[in-house]
């Protein structure tokens, strides 16, 4: 079983198709699969978690949104021998059997090395984050705050702002961060939902003035990339990140093989030369890529 949500569908499809493409390399042998969307990060997430433990299901994949909350029903399924597999962010105070993700703090400092490259020193920049209660969220706004002082001779982090991964909020807020503060050189983003501030910055007429450093790709992310509106993106490989989990639970649930705690996926650098080599760039979300109804006949029982 997997738990992902439906938004924002730019880094949650991809991740999905990770995951579908790996378990249909064993549909043969009676792997099932039940895929269970919520509507967003931290949305609907207990209840619907609750109701797949008292299902029997033996493996779970879930992107945590809120884990404080999902941390005893966590625990709870491990009680049952029901492994969960975190991917994405993780629940670290729970018991799961592991998480599979980018080095959430190595990539926020990639970022902060990647900003001070851009920017001229002492400059002053801001952060545009989803949730600070999301254990990944944290950790790259956290790294990036820290090192890119000391990379830019003592630039400064002006403000970090959370969207909750949500687009209108993202677009608003860093709209009216960008007319507040004039001094502004730079923007990191730690989601996926860079889109609304391209677009705030395009409105303001900043694009390719105010350096914009990303996470992730999508084909969304083209036309910035070749304007120079994005100057760099710290990738972390979603795709990868569903494949690697369900290839651990299918060999765990198959074969008996031990989980690996944590397992990290080396994020890539993207930047505007190499952008349009990725199997993001060239993979519309929704495009067809994923046949969603056999959904229903494939759920790690």
């Amino acid at each position: 079983m997997f738990l992902f949500p439906r938004e924002i569908r730019h880094y949650f499809d991809h991740l999905l198709a990770g995951v579908v493409t790996e378990a249909r390399r064993f549909e043969r042998l009676g792997i099932q699969m039940i895929h269970r969307p919520t509507v967003r990060l931290g949305v609907e997430e207990v209840e619907t978690l609750s109701q797949l433990v008292e299902l029997g299901i033996q493996a779970i994949i879930i992107t945590p949104g809120d884990p404080a909350k999902l941390t005893p029903i966590i625990d709870a399924a491990e009680e049952k021998n029901i492994r969960v597999v975190c991917v994405d962010t993780d629940a670290p105070a729970s018991r799961r059997s592991a998480v599979v993700c980018i080095n959430t703090e190595v990539s926020g400092k990639l970022a902060a090395e990647l900003m001070s490259s851009i920017v001229a020193q002492k400059s002053t920049v801001a952060v545009l984050t989803g949730m600070l209660n999301i254990d990944a969220h944290a950790k790259m706004t956290r790294s990036f705050c820290e090192l890119y002082p000391q990379l830019s001779d003592g630039g400064e982090v002006l403000k970090v702002i959370e969207a909750h991964e949500d687009e209108e909020e993202a677009f608003q807020k860093s709209y009216l961060l960008l007319k507040e503060f004039k001094s502004l050189a730079g923007i990191y983003v730690t989601t996926v939902n860079c889109l609304p501030v391209c677009r705030a910055l395009c409105a303001l007429g900043l694009s390719g003035k105010v350096a914009l450093v990303t996470s992730d790709l999508f084909r969304g992310m083209a036309p910035y990339f070749e304007k120079g509106t994005i100057r760099a993106s710290v990738h972390g490989r979603p795709f990868m990140q569903g494949q690697v989990a369900m290839r651990m639970v299918i060999d765990n649930v198959l074969n008996g093989r031990p989980l690996q705690r944590v397992r990290y996926i080396s994020p890539h650098i993207i930047l505007q030369s190499n952008f349009h080599l990725f199997r993001e760039i060239h993979h519309l979300e929704g495009d067809g890529e994923l046949d969603f109804p056999s959904l229903t006949r494939l759920s790690v029982w």
